[in-house]
This record gives C-alpha cells, structure tokens and sequence, in this order.
C-alpha cells in the first residue's frame, strides 16, 4: 500500500508538523525553513536515487547474459594491436 511513498509522506508530515507549531507560536521562522529544506532535501534524494537504480536496472536487464572472459594473454594483446594498427592506416 504505502510501497514507495513513505518517503515523501515522511516530509510531508514533517512540514505540517513545522507549520502547524510555527502558526501556534511553539516554533520560530528559521526553524521552520530548517525543517522545510530538510524535508525537501530528502524528497529529492529519493527520487534521484529512484530514477538512478531504474536506469541501471534496465542496463542490466539490456547487457547479454553469459559468462565473459576479459583476461587476453599477451600473444593475443600483441594480435589485437597489430588489428587496431592496420585499420588506422587503412
């Protein structure tokens, strides 16, 4: 039910919380603004770092599966080299 609002329903409760003792009298104005920002700021983590783990998600489900070998020895660097140089020449 609340999957992936309870950050935000956090901050919103804290504001109000903020407004309501400020409107009361309980709370001074630079208060207030601390709790505000504080609230805003972790609002806005969380959606970055949501929108940032679904893009690796989806490069992850993207990439090939498969067991890969990056270890060349050294006779196959030196083959690779000599390709790479033979197309720059052209």
């Amino acid at each position: 039910m609340l999957t992936g609002k309870k950050t935000y329903m956090t901050a919103a409760g804290g504001i109000l919380a903020a407004v309501g003792s400020y409107l009361s009298g309980d709370m001074e104005m630079g208060t207030l603004m601390n709790i505000v920002v504080t609230a805003l700021l972790a609002v806005f983590l969380r959606t970055g770092v949501k929108a940032d783990t679904a893009e690796a998600a989806e490069a992850a489900e993207a990439a090939p599966a498969g067991n890969y070998n990056y270890s060349y020895s050294y006779q196959d660097q030196g083959k690779l080299k000599t390709k790479r140089k033979a197309k720059a020449k052209g």
